[in-house]
C-alpha cells in the first residue's frame, strides 16, 4: 500500500472465500492507485511522524528539481526556505493536534517551496492525515502557482497604473474646465448689453456642458478611489453614516422637500467613507427621480444570519424589470440629460462599494411603482 492514501477496507473471512477475480480486482485497484499518483501534474509528497519524506511522486521531483532517490528519508524542512523553517514546525505541531480538519488549497494561504537550485516560489497546498499499520502519515498535494501570482502581481501593478492616471487626468482636466466655466460666465456678465438672447443661450448651454463634464470627471475619480483605498474596515454606525450622507445632500433635501424615514440601522464592519458614499448615491438617485412629486425615501435594515441587509426605497418613476441589471453598469443611463441630469456612474459606484464590502446590491422596481434598492453587508471583522 501506498503510505498516507487511502487503503481499501479489510475483508470479512466469508468475503475473503470468493473467488481469485476478486483478488485480481483489488492487485488491479493497488496498481492504479500508484499510476494515479504517478501520473498526478501536481506534487504529491507524504511525510511519516518523524517529518522525513516517504513516498515523492514524480510531480514532486519536477517541481523541486529533486530526484526521489534523493527526497526519499529527507526532512521535509529540507522544501522549506530556511526562515521558514521553524514556523513550519510549529505549522505541523498545530495540526497534528487538529488532523480532523485538512488545509484546503487556497490562494489566501500560499506557503513557500525551495528548489534544489535555491530558487524560492509560492505553492498551495491541501494537507490531510491519516495513519497506516500504527503510523501516522501526512498527505500533501502541492501545486505551483509561480506564474499565476505573476499574473496577479502584473494585474495589481496595472491596476494601480491605472489609478494613478485617472488621479492624474482628472485633476488636469478639472482645472482647465473650471477656468472655461468662469471665463464664459466672465464673458456674459461683461459683455451682456452686447449679446444676443441667442448668444446668451449659447453661453448658458456651454456652461451646462462644462458643468457635466466636471460632474463626469468627479465621478470618475471616485470609481478610480473605492479601489485604491485601503480596504481597512472599522465599526462603523451607520446613522452617523446616513447622517453625513444627508448633510452632503442637505441642499437637494431642502429644495425637493424630501421626507427621509429611517428605522433602526446597526453597527457594521465596513470602510466609512465607503459607506457614506454609497447611501449619499442611493439617497440622490431617490430624489433625482421624484421630480414630478414629493420624495419619500424610507430606509431600513433587516438582520440576517451572514450579515444585514439594507433597504431604500423610494416613491419615484420606477424601473422597468428589464433594466434592473443594466443600471448597475457603468455610464448605463434611461433617460436624457434634459429629463434627469446624471453622469451613468452613481449606481455603478454602489456596485463596486457593495461588492469590496463583500455584499450583493439589487432592486426591486416596476414603472410608476417606486423603487427599493437593497444591498447587503455580510459579518466580518475589523481588519
Amino acid at each position: 500500500m501506498i503510505p498516507g492514501l487511502a487503503t481499501p477496507p479489510q475483508r470479512s473471512a466469508a468475503e475473503s472465500a470468493e473467488s481469485a477475480s476478486g483478488q485480481g480486482a483489488a492487485a488491479i485497484g493497488e496498481s492504479l492507485l500508484h499510476r494515479i499518483v504517478e501520473t498526478a501534474t501536481d506534487a504529491i509528497v507524504v511525510i511519516g511522524d518523524d517529518q522525513r519524506v516517504v513516498l515523492f511522486n514524480a510531480a514532486a521531483e519536477a517541481m523541486f528539481g529533486r530526484s526521489r532517490q534523493s527526497a526519499l528519508g529527507a526532512l521535509i524542512t529540507e522544501f522549506v526556505p530556511q526562515r521558514f523553517r521553524a514556523a513550519h514546525v510549529g505549522h505541523v505541531r498545530q495540526f497534528g493536534e487538529n488532523p480532523q480538519q485538512p488545509r484546503m488549497m487556497s490562494p489566501e494561504r500560499l506557503i513557500v517551496g525551495l528548489r534544489s537550485n535555491g530558487e524560492e516560489f509560492p505553492v498551495e497546498a491541501s494537507i490531510s492525515a491519516s495513519e497506516e499499520d500504527g503510523r501516522k502519515f501526512h498527505t500533501a498535494i502541492l501545486r505551483d502557482v509561480t506564474e499565476r501570482e505573476r499574473t496577479r502581481a502584473a494585474l495589481v501593478q496595472s491596476n494601480m497604473d491605472l489609478q494613478q492616471f485617472a488621479f492624474a487626468a482628472s485633476h488636469d482636466m478639472r482645472s482647465p474646465l473650471r477656468s472655461i466655466s468662469g471665463f464664459l460666465r466672465l464673458l456674459e456678465t461683461r459683455h451682456i448689453a452686447a449679446l444676443e438672447p441667442a448668444a446668451t443661450e449659447l453661453i448658458n448651454r456651454c456652461v451646462a456642458a462644462v458643468n457635466q463634464l466636471d460632474r463626469l470627471t468627479e465621478d470618475l475619480l471616485c470609481f478610480a478611489r473605492i479601489d485604491a483605498a485601503s480596504d481597512a474596515a472599522t465599526d462603523v454606525d451607520c446613522n452617523t453614516a446616513l447622517a453625513d450622507s444627508l448633510h452632503l445632500l442637505a441642499h437637494s433635501v431642502t429644495q425637493a422637500h424630501a421626507q427621509i424615514h429611517v428605522g433602526i440601522l446597526p453597527v457594521v464592519s465596513a470602510n466609512r467613507l465607503h459607506l457614506v458614499r454609497l447611501f449619499q448615491n442611493l439617497l440622490d438617485n431617490g430624489i433625482k427621480y421624484c421630480k414630478d412629486r414629493r420624495p419619500e425615501i424610507r430606509i431600513e435594515a433587516a438582520r440576517r444570519d451572514d450579515g444585514w441587509v439594507f433597504s431604500l426605497a423610494d416613491n419615484g418613476i420606477g424601473i422597468d424589470k428589464r433594466y434592473h441589471q443594466q443600471i448597475f453598469e457603468t455610464f448605463k443611463r434611461l433617460h436624457t440629460q434634459q429629463e434627469y441630469p446624471g453622469t451613468g456612474i452613481g449606481l455603478a459606484v454602489c456596485r463596486r462599494i457593495v461588492e469590496r464590502l463583500g455584499g450583493a446590491i439589487w432592486v426591486d422596481s416596476d414603472p410608476g411603482q417606486g423603487s427599493t434598492f437593497h444591498f447587503t453587508v455580510p459579518d466580518r471583522p475589523a481588519r
